[in-house]
């Protein structure tokens, strides 16, 4: 029977976490204390799909959000979730592209297997019930709908999506084939200036269960940005707001360029193509650009090239340099290099931040900013030399 599953295009044992543009004009919010509580004010309206992607990766896990369609809440129950579909990938894609002009899906977003959402507390959507719906006192506002315990136990009330196939008010959202998780256990928190609910993706912490999950993107560009991004928290071990991550998990992420796949698709009419099952087997998903630490050569080659160029980047004078005071950063946004990661390996250079990584502090033993310049461009010539054009200057005025 799972032979037979497995052969299916229809089927898949992945889910999907899709991404949209921030949009607060649902959000019913009458004060600016009750809009805050519901927005969170995580990003700013407007802020595009594949920014909140970003957002996603950097925090390290998917907050659970609110949901809203014209002025109140789609959800019941009371509590915040995170959405997953199991929608096939062209199908998702597909679907997200009917959907795309009215702002309400995007075709990126995260893939996980079904299995370890399931081991986080996810399950799937409850589609209509069998009995009228009936709310408890006071559950049924924009913000909140919640149902009497006899229609449906509280802790099941947020897996529930009205339908209504029949008579006024037609409303069928099962082809969404959705899947929802909400908070059960204390790990399931996400820190970004403050705790918030949300999935863990690949935080450092032996009770969360996902620890392989693909990033899928619009196009080259959009991966080689979230391969920048996930290689520089691999360096890093964690992110900005101090949360570790786990190497091993990151070292697993993989990445789907859907324009590729798209074309593949609609060139070949290659129904393999349509899941991402089957793009493992034609392999379409591109891992992490991730190099082993240094040798003991290798450091040691990295060691000399460093302490040469700093040793002749001082040697540089300027005569008639101005009196204005700064520094000159050697830095680098090639995250992906070779030599960039062996460096930030073998602890001679610190890791990232922010995607940029700080080969020279930029202070050359002077304070004057003119001469610090012409000695960071010195440094920065010598290490090209060795390792490529890899680097950038960075002048800044004290």
């Amino acid at each position: 029977m799972r032979k037979s599953k497995n052969s299916r295009n229809d089927i898949t044992k992945w889910l999907i976490h899709f991404v949209k543009d921030v949009n607060y004009k649902n959000i019913p919010g009458k004060t600016d204390d009750m809009f805050d509580f519901f927005s969170k004010d995580e990003l700013e309206d407007g802020t595009s799909a594949f920014e909140v992607l970003r957002e996603i990766i950097k925090v390290g896990g998917i907050l659970a959000r609110p949901s809203f369609r014209n002025g109140k809440t789609t959800l019941y129950g009371g509590e915040k979730v995170v959405c997953a579909t199991e929608m096939p990938l062209y199908s998702f894609y597909k679907y997200a592209s009917l959907r795309k002009s009215a702002g309400n899906v995007s075709s990126i977003g995260i893939a996980f297997l079904k299995k370890q959402f399931f081991a986080e507390g996810g399950r799937q959507a409850i589609y209509g019930l069998s009995k009228p719906l009936k709310f408890k006192k006071g559950g049924n506002t924009p913000f909140y709908r919640i149902l009497l315990e006899s229609c449906l136990p509280i802790q099941e009330q947020y897996r529930y999506v009205h339908v209504q196939l029949n008579g006024p008010g037609w409303t069928d959202w099962t082809h969404e084939r959705e899947w929802r998780w909400k908070k059960t256990q204390p790990w399931h928190s996400i820190w970004r200036e403050d705790s918030y609910e949300g999935l863990p993706l690949f935080k450092q912490d032996k009770h969360c269960c996902i620890d392989r999950f693909i990033v899928i993107v619009n196009d080259l560009e959009q991966a080689k940005i979230i391969q920048s991004d996930l290689t520089g928290f691999y360096l890093s071990g964690g992110n900005n707001y101090g949360t570790s991550f786990s190497r091993n998990v990151i070292k697993k992420v993989r990445i789907i360029n859907m324009s590729e796949v798209v074309d593949k698709i609609e060139k070949s009419n290659f129904h393999e193509y349509e899941t991402i099952e089957g793009l493992e087997k034609k392999d379409l998903i591109k891992p992490l650009i991730l190099f082993s630490p240094p040798t003991t050569l290798q450091k040691q080659k990295i060691d000399n090239c460093l302490k040469n160029a700093n040793t002749l980047a001082i040697k540089i004078k300027i005569p008639n340099a101005s009196l204005a005071i700064g520094r000159c950063r050697v830095l680098s946004q090639e995250i992906s290099n070779k030599w960039i990661q062996k460096m930030i390996l073998s602890g001679l250079v610190d890791p990232p931040f922010d995607g940029i990584v700080v080969i020279h502090t930029g202070l050359f033993g002077s304070q004057l900013i003119d001469e610090n310049e012409a000695r960071a461009e010195k440094c920065k010539n010598e290490l090209e030399k060795v390792f490529g054009k890899i680097f950038y200057l960075d002048p800044q005025f004290d």
